[in-house]
């Protein structure tokens, strides 16, 4: 009887668990993607050039990725979309990046990563190491650290993290312009 009793007790334990992570989860989950949907038209605003319309409502998704369309009237000004690096030093490293429609940088922001805080994760601080992107293109640059080669000064500390995103944003560009003439 003994044991029964032990068994009915940690079934019911589990039971109400399990119940409770379940409503839990049903009360959550909009309010997060409700959040997580600010978040990214923060980062949206942030490097899209100035606009007027609403980039959310006139966004295409291409080959699986979301293009946000900055507009100024019926001028289309830039378009914003998310990359994403798998080879950041804690792992996947996304970026919110900003193109015009020539194909040029208008921002970049960190959306998310798991760097090391302090370290790489300066990556999301350091606006002048963000700023460095601005108005490169496949054409006028090479998105890489300089130790590689590049036009873009690594983060002291962070160089692993600092070309996460140099590749992220290169493969943004190569994305961007074959997608290109399928947005405008």
């Amino acid at each position: 009887m003994g044991i029964g009793r032990m068994v009915l007790v940690l079934t019911l334990v589990c039971l109400i668990s399990a119940i409770s992570l379940v409503v839990v989860d049903s009360i959550t989950r909009e309010p997060i993607r409700i959040q997580e949907k600010l978040f990214r038209l923060k980062a949206v605003k942030a490097v899209l050039p100035g606009y007027d319309n609403d980039p959310d409502e006139d966004k295409k998704n291409i080959a699986g990725v979301d293009f946000y369309i900055g507009k100024k009237g019926a001028e289309i000004v830039g378009f914003a979309f998310e990359v994403r690096e798998k080879e950041g030093y804690g792992g996947t490293i996304s970026v919110m990046l900003g193109v015009t429609p020539k194909g040029e940088i208008t921002g970049i922001e960190i959306i998310d990563h798991k760097e090391t805080p302090g370290l790489g994760a300066k990556i999301t601080e350091y606006e002048l190491f963000r700023r460095q992107f601005e108005n490169k293109s496949l054409l006028n640059s090479k998105i890489k650290v300089i130790k590689d080669r590049g036009d873009i000064e690594a983060i002291t500390g962070a160089t692993i993290s600092s070309r996460a995103v140099c590749k992220a944003v290169s493969k943004g560009l190569e994305l961007f312009a074959k997608v290109k003439d399928s947005l405008l």
